[in-house]
């Protein structure tokens, strides 16, 4: 048989004969898990389902069959192997100037313990996650998924489009965790409407914290972006010589669908960091607004009844000496 036993053997000193119940704990190396998220877009209820899971590996030597599974994200000082030391040698000035101890910490088994009672009791990403019905992971599984647990919320969806870089409109969905813990940094799997969306990855979500996630693309809108010919013209400032260039920037936009839509369109606007260079811009169309946390960005809500069209302009200034020279970018 090619068959693999794994024995325990423990050593055990008794003093008095005594009935108990002996429940053996132990360290191996190899098991780990990662967390991985299943997000379901109901876009007719407004509704998204998370699924929060484990992927777990385990290469201990053994088959773990039919057993029950405690997934914990705390980080435990104890470790399965015993610590090494390395030898530091002090010449006979330094021991003059220093006091120096050596020393290890012993783990204690008792620190082993996984009680129920942790649950609920630790803030922020630390917890212990009691998985409810029995699970078999094999030796040398690799990403064996397991769920967690998995929570229906309310969700809101806006369009959002950069021209200047995709000429799409980007449904985006936002989420706030509901869940009483903080969701840890992991790979996310997006369905929409029962359709695969796309594979992606979160950071760390606190507790009732807002996050947002791409969940396809709207293509009942269409956009073109374009900008027109370059402009030059010289004027005298503070008695240096400058060059003045112009161009205007277009975003246009035409709901096809029967139904209105608010698209929020993103902008950039260039911020100089050279003295003698200095941009400047203005808006044949109102309403635009700075990007609240990310600077040099900048937005307008654009509100289109069904087959509506709507052209947002943006004209950019820049202003250099007669010496610098200057060119747009190529978009």
């Amino acid at each position: 048989s090619n068959s693999q036993v794994t024995s325990i053997w423990v050593n055990l000193e008794i003093v008095d004969s005594v009935d108990c119940d002996l429940d053996v704990q132990y360290l191996v190396i190899g098991p780990g898990w990662n967390p991985a998220y299943d997000v379901r877009i109901d876009s007719k209820n407004r509704v998204a389902i998370i699924e929060i899971n484990a992927l777990i590996s385990q290469q201990s030597g053994e088959d773990w069959d039919n057993i029950d599974l405690t997934l914990s994200n705390l980080r435990s000082e104890i470790k399965p192997v015993v610590p090494t030391i390395s030898p530091y040698t002090l010449s006979w000035q330094e021991v003059k100037k220093v006091k120096t101890t050596i020393s290890t910490a012993i783990d204690d088994a008792s620190e082993l313990d996984m009680s129920p009672g942790l649950v609920g009791e630790v803030e922020g990403l630390a917890k212990n996650f009691f998985i409810k019905n029995k699970q078999n992971i094999p030796d040398g599984a690799q990403g064996t998924k397991v769920n967690i647990e998995a929570g229906r919320f309310p969700y809101r969806e806006h369009l959002e489009v950069v021209a200047a870089q995709y000429l799409k409109v980007y449904k985006k969905a936002m989420l706030i965790n509901e869940f009483p813990w903080a969701l840890a940094a992991g790979e996310v799997t997006v369905y929409y409407d029962g359709d695969l969306v796309q594979n992606t990855t979160i950071e760390t979500v606190p507790k009732s914290a807002k996050f947002y996630l791409n969940t396809g693309i709207d293509h009942s809108i269409q956009v073109s972006y374009w900008h027109d010919s370059n402009a030059e013209k010289k004027s005298v400032m503070n008695a240096f010589q400058k060059k003045k260039f112009s161009r205007n920037f277009h975003t246009y936009l035409e709901n096809f669908s029967k139904s209105p839509k608010k698209i929020m369109v993103l902008t950039q606007i260039p911020v100089s960091e050279v003295k003698d260079v200095e941009v400047s811009f203005s808006e044949s169309t109102s309403g635009l607004k700075a990007l609240e946390g990310f600077p040099s960005w900048s937005f307008w809500e654009a509100n289109l009844a069904p087959r509506e069209k709507k052209e947002l302009e943006l004209k950019l200034s820049v202003s250099v000496p007669e010496s610098f020279h200057f060119n747009w970018p190529s978009n």
